[in-house]
């Protein structure tokens, strides 16, 4: 017991010291073709503590302006300050500033895109390429229109570009087609993707292996299996053989496919793998990386712990680089099946291949701690010690989530509530699952953590989290525990 309440300590102080040509053109723009709140800034005022008057001038153009200055100072034209507008600052029920709210990653990629959208010039329209050079028999014009179609940022652009080619007669050859894929990609318009791939064989253009694997991508994108198996065999049709990459990107379809898209149980979906991956064997392909980590991820999704150190193992004897990615998802395996040991040594690899680990590994490592047979609480507080120690990787509400759910399942509720002591230190925010889990720690204390429950309960709806069953069922079982049957009836 002395060694838990030593660790325990140290573990908090370190925690708080490190803080055809135009008709297929036409074709395809026919197939194709199918208010921003503004928050008003309020500027705090800021009063001086000499007595001020306000004195309203007009300045040459006819504005008004309205300048404060002291009782014994005169004013004059020349003595006019600038007026100096200062950032807003939002002040709450209490009379203190608050803080910024983080911004979510759906407005930093708009802001992004807005961003881009300025410092990126526009793409040249056609009549701008011709004016350079109206020889449209020269394959440098549709180089450049092909270049102005993949440097579109909306697919409208790209088909206004499509319809000039088409009025113009000029005939789009497969690197026009790549580019119109290539804009839908971006813009994760896979269906519209498939489109242009149907026009494309309309106008008679023979896709080659980047086309295909392009579009392989994009049913990727949006976990399309049947129609990523189609293309598969209209490849094979074309007499197109495939290469590691279009194995790689079949093996993630079937991985990920979408549950209303032709998907399977995680074991059938990795049987499919393991049937790809033979496949590419057989026609003498050898695996990448990018092959192997997605055959291990499929092993985690089935929770095939065995196979996917198999794999590892294969891809370890036959010299194939292991990349972080690879660890990350190997001690993700080993972590949701409970395998603490398994994770422990690919950690230990991954150190003596001098890998780095990220956030990602380091949490993985704490929930293999959590689901192992016996919790090794201790040893998730080690970990967690180790990661805040090198100051490199900092840590994530999943990072204490996996702490608080290790403390639980060990029954330690008091480790619980000092990992979320340290986590009100940092600038992460607790969400519902954070306080469920606190909510259950609570009730492992028996009859004193009845009240410490309802507490955490309180605090969960200040913070404006809803609750769900696993709260309400949570609270029950506090009260069941303490044989509090009243409070139970009054949270049912």
């Amino acid at each position: 017991m002395s060694t838990i309440i030593a660790s325990r300590v140290a573990f908090c102080r370190q925690a708080t010291a490190s803080g055809a040509a135009s008709k297929g053109s036409i074709r395809l723009a026919h197939a194709l073709r199918t208010p921003a709140r503004l928050s008003v800034a309020r500027l705090q005022a800021k009063v001086s503590r000499s007595i001020v008057h306000t004195v309203a001038v007009s300045s040459n153009d006819g504005t008004a302006a309205t300048v404060a200055v002291s009782s014994n100072q005169s004013v004059t034209a020349d003595a006019l300050p600038e007026p100096v507008v200062k950032p807003a600052v939002r002040i709450g029920a209490d009379g203190k500033p608050m803080k910024r709210r983080r911004k979510n990653g759906r407005t930093l990629r708009k802001q992004k895109s807005l961003q881009e959208n300025k410092e990126d010039p526009q793409p040249l329209s056609l009549e701008a390429i011709l004016n350079e050079d109206p020889d449209i028999s020269d394959p440098k014009v549709l180089k450049q229109i092909n270049k102005s179609i993949m440097s579109t940022k909306s697919l409208p652009q790209a088909l206004k570009l499509v319809e000039d080619m088409a009025a113009a007669k000029i005939a789009p050859n497969e690197q026009t087609y790549v580019s119109l894929i290539l804009v839908c990609r971006n813009q994760r318009q896979a269906e519209r993707a498939l489109v242009v791939y149907e026009a494309m064989k309309a106008a008679k253009v023979t896709p080659s292996i980047l086309t295909f694997n392009l579009l392989l991508r994009c049913t990727a994108q949006s976990r399309r299996r049947e129609d990523a198996m189609r293309i598969k065999d209209e490849m094979k049709a074309a007499g197109v053989e495939p290469d590691a990459a279009t194995y790689t990107v079949l093996m993630e379809v079937v991985a990920k496919a979408a549950p209303h898209r032709g998907r399977k149980p995680p074991s059938k979906r990795l049987l499919e793998v393991f049937a790809l991956l033979d496949e590419m064997k057989a026609k003498g392909l050898a695996p990448t990386t990018a092959t192997y980590n997605m055959v291990i991820e499929a092993c985690s999704a089935a929770q095939q712990v065995d196979q996917a150190m198999a794999i590892y193992l294969e891809m370890v004897g036959s010299n194939t680089p292991v990349d972080q990615n690879t660890f990350a998802l190997m001690m993700r395996c080993a972590g949701l099946s409970g395998r603490l040991q398994h994770a422990l040594a690919v950690f230990g690899e991954m150190k003596a291949a001098g890998v780095l680990a990220n956030r990602d590994i380091y949490n993985h490592l704490i929930v293999a701690c959590g689901n192992a047979p016996q919790p090794q609480v201790e040893r998730a507080f080690e970990i967690f010690y180790e990661m805040q120690s090198e100051g490199r990787v900092s840590p994530n509400e999943v990072t204490f989530n996996a702490l608080i759910s290790a403390a639980c399942k060990g029954g330690l509720p008091s480790y619980a509530f000092d990992a979320f002591e340290v986590m009100k230190t940092t600038d992460i925010v607790a969400s519902r699952r954070t306080y469920n889990e606190l909510i259950h720690a609570a009730g492992l204390r028996g009859i004193a953590g009845v009240e410490a429950a309802f507490e955490v309960y309180d605090s969960m709806r200040l913070a404006g989290e809803v609750p769900d069953q696993i709260t309400f069922g949570s609270l029950i079982a506090a009260c069941a525990r303490a044989r509090d049957a009243s409070r139970a009836l009054l949270v049912f």
